[in-house]
């Protein structure tokens, strides 16, 4: 009988750090063969593990992988989304779901934002129209003069929501306003 050999490869285990707005903090560890390997992986964590604010639980961010330095994996934001109970929660009988999905460029990046307003009843096409031409326009606006750094702190902090939700409620109440998915179409500096 052959004798065969197995190769044995030692795996490194390097610590992904999360981005310079979400505090550097350590927000996981990854075994890798080679440390180039792991450059574009994308990372999963709550909102509520980085930040320890519990009413933020529902939202679970994405971040990338860009850069290595020693044993260290350096990331970038790549998106967010809220889990699914969180909006089948909120959607409750007799109210209004008004999606709008809208590609918002910021100074130093692009991002599709996938927002969700409930109503307090139920509304027409008209009013669903007008909720979602009012929303797309504050946030044109909004993207037009900040930073995605700056975007992160404010949806962090749900400024940017209650400012939404407080010029559409002039359409018609909202029960509720949250941005639940963004994709990360292109940064400028990594």
């Amino acid at each position: 009988m052959a004798v065969q050999k197995t190769k044995q490869f030692k795996k490194e285990w390097i610590k992904i750090i999360s981005p310079e707005v979400f505090g550097n903090v350590e927000i996981g560890e990854s075994p890798v063969m080679e440390l180039e390997n792991c450059i574009g992986r994308v990372i999963e964590t709550s909102l509520y593990e980085l930040t320890g604010d519990a009413s933020k639980y529902y939202i679970n961010l994405l971040f990338k992988i860009n850069k290595i330095e020693g044993a260290h994996a350096k990331t970038v934001f790549h998106g967010h989304y809220c889990t699914s109970d969180f909006i089948s929660r909120i959607v409750q009988p007799r109210t209004s779901r008004v999606d709008i999905i809208l590609p918002v460029k910021f100074k130093d990046a692009s991002l599709i934002l996938k927002m969700i307003a409930i109503t307090n009843r139920r509304v027409g096409k008209r009013i669903a129209s007008e909720i979602r031409k009012k929303v797309s326009e504050i946030v044109k606006n909004y993207a037009e003069q900040t930073d995605l750094n700056t975007f992160l702190k404010s949806f962090i902090s749900g400024q940017i929501q209650t400012q939404i939700r407080q010029e559409a409620n002039k359409i018609y109440p909202l029960r509720i306003f949250e941005i639940h998915k963004s994709e990360v179409q292109s940064l400028e500096k990594l």
